[in-house]
């Protein structure tokens, strides 16, 4: 079985019926795939919502985005490893820390992300869409 983490970009998309919306739609739709989202990114979602004047739509978005999404609290594992991918890559790329707590919950569940953010290009692990 395949596992995904997608991050706030792709949710984003989909609810946006951005551009790439139809790439991440088609790995949503992958047969036997699973999927895991951060709470974190439950939070950024519900920041970009509110940020929107959206806010009474959070509770909904977020719901059906758990429906199809398994979420992952920050282990101390999650969170050493997270740490360590942002001392390597923050000075290189300015990649921000909920980046690399999201590439740190992939690895620990062998797990692919899935990202419009090109942050993410230099992790082997990711699929840029």
């Amino acid at each position: 079985m395949k596992t995904y983490v997608m991050d706030t970009f792709c949710w984003t998309e989909l609810l946006q019926g951005g551009p790439k919306s139809p790439a991440v739609q088609r790995i949503l739709d992958e047969k036997d795939a699973e999927f895991l989202i951060s709470t974190l990114t439950l939070a950024e979602l519900s920041a970009k919502l509110h940020a929107a004047g959206k806010g009474h739509d959070v509770h909904h978005v977020l719901a059906a985005v758990c429906s199809r999404a398994k979420t992952v609290d920050i282990s101390l594992g999650i969170a050493h490893k997270a740490g360590q991918l942002w001392a390597e890559r923050h000075p290189k790329d300015n990649t921000g820390l909920i980046d690399c707590i999201i590439a740190a919950i992939a690895l620990a569940h062998d797990a692919t992300i899935v990202s419009g953010d090109q942050h993410f290009k230099n992790f082997p692990n990711a699929i840029i869409v």
